[in-house]
This record gives structure tokens, C-alpha cells and sequence, in this order.
């Protein structure tokens, strides 16, 4: 009987500890090389979508000064930097079916939160319109026209990956450059006439 017991112990199918460890540490070093290139395949997917959205912004601006002859009105003039609204390129004319979020900038609550502030000024507009580069509540694009709004141009700004806004009024404007790295600091610009 006792040699009976042995032969099956030996007759079992299964994996050693040794052959189990192996396999997963195989499957942990996999994980490592798997998890940063799909995290850098999510940045470059947004950052093409903040570049192709920012297309569509300047597109609907345009299209918006050939109908109107001047870029969509600012809600003040107190100060030299000035942010306009985006959401007169939705309605009454649809220029664009609604105003694209900046990707890097999303799950932000921006309907209760004091997203603009003129420059220059001492008051704060209630509008999620608009977005700062001094705070950290925003999550639409900035969109700066020029001083002379009918022949002026205007900037439009994203956050980019480093999510925070960079100082508008620093110069050399910090521009995003994927060559720096994905992660970068830096933000992404698009100028129109």
C-alpha cells in the first residue's frame, strides 16, 4: 500500500514553485514595457486631438469673421489681455456643433467655478466660457483676440500634457514640443490672422 501512495506522488501533473515564479516574472516584465508605451500612445492620441480641435476652433473663427466681419465680440475691454467667448461659434449660427474641451484639461467641473479674470481688472466673470491661465479650474481652450478685433489676430492656447497653462505674458512663450519628450512642459499654440 505505502508504494502505492509514492507512485501516484509522482505520477501527479502540475507546476513547480520555481516554474510558477518564472512565469510571472515573465509576465511582470511584459507589464513594464507594455504599460508606458500605452500610457505614451494616450498622450500622443491627445495631443493630435488638441492640435485637430484647435484646427476646427480657427476654422469656425474664421468662418465666423467672413460672416460677421470681426471675430466673436470679448465681454470687456478693461485690460490688454482679453478672452472671448467660444460658445457664439454654436449658436445662433452654427459654425461648429459645440466647442471642443482642451484633452488634457477634461473631468473639471467648470459650471461652478470663477474660470475668467480680465486682465487689469478687479472682477471676476462667472461664465464656463472662458479659462485662465492663472487657474487650474479651466478646461475649455483659451481663445485671446487682438487688441483691434476687426483686423487683429488671436491665440489659441491648450494646456497640453504638463495640464497647466503657462504664463501668457512670459516671453518666450513656453511651446509644447514633443521632441522634449511626451510628458514635456510647455503648451500648444495656434495663431490666426
Amino acid at each position: 500500500m505505502r508504494t502505492e501512495i509514492v507512485s501516484m506522488k509522482e505520477k501527479q501533473p502540475g507546476f513547480t514553485l520555481i516554474e510558477l515564479l518564472i512565469v510571472v516574472a515573465i509576465i511582470g516584465i511584459l507589464a513594464a514595457i507594455a504599460v508606458p508605451n500605452f500610457m505614451n500612445a494616450q498622450v500622443r492620441a491627445k495631443v493630435a486631438r488638441c492640435q485637430a480641435d484647435m484646427k476646427s476652433l480657427s476654422t469656425a473663427l474664421e468662418s465666423y469673421r467672413v460672416d460677421n466681419n470681426m471675430y466673436p465680440p470679448t465681454p470687456n475691454t478693461a485690460g490688454n489681455l482679453r478672452f472671448a467667448r467660444l460658445s457664439r461659434l454654436t449658436s445662433p449660427v452654427s459654425y461648429m456643433t459645440s466647442v471642443p474641451l482642451d484633452p488634457f484639461r477634461q473631468g473639471i467641473d467648470v459650471t461652478n467655478s470663477a474660470l475668467f479674470q480680465a486682465e487689469d481688472s478687479a472682477y471676476p466673470l462667472w461664465d464656463p466660457d472662458y479659462a485662465n491661465p492663472r487657474r487650474q479650474d479651466g478646461n475649455t481652450f483659451q481663445w485671446i483676440p487682438d487688441q483691434n478685433r476687426r483686423t487683429g489676430g488671436y491665440v489659441l492656447h491648450g494646456a497640453m500634457p504638463d495640464t497647466d497653462y503657462e504664463d501668457a505674458e512670459g516671453m518666450p512663450l513656453h511651446i509644447y514640443d514633443s521632441s522634449n519628450g511626451l510628458k514635456s512642459s510647455g503648451d500648444y499654440y495656434r495663431f490666426g490672422s
